[in-house]
């Protein structure tokens, strides 16, 4: 990659993860309401490891994540790294 590409990539992950609809799914899971999709606890540690993600590259603030899902950093890692035979990690 040549390196005047970084800028223009980095601003597309970046918009990427702010424009995602993870938090919303996220925040039904945990608390257990229904919406259009069913998600399950495979999809719940995806969901909990991008938003990770994006917290740990500036993308996403735990302020805000915590106001939109009502989850804290370590729901997101209890969801992120279950526990060995939890298949619902509980927040």
């Amino acid at each position: 990659m040549h390196p005047g590409h970084i800028p223009t990539r980095y601003a597309a992950v970046f918009a990427s993860t702010r424009g995602s609809n993870s938090r919303s799914r996220l925040a039904r899971y945990a608390n257990r309401t229904g919406g259009d999709v069913m998600d399950e606890p495979a999809t719940a540690k995806a969901l909990s490891g991008y938003l990770l993600r994006g917290l740990d590259c500036g993308a996403l603030d735990i302020g805000e994540v915590a106001r939109l899902t009502g989850l804290t950093r370590a729901d997101l890692e209890a969801f992120a790294v279950p526990r060995r035979g939890d298949l619902t990690a509980s927040a």
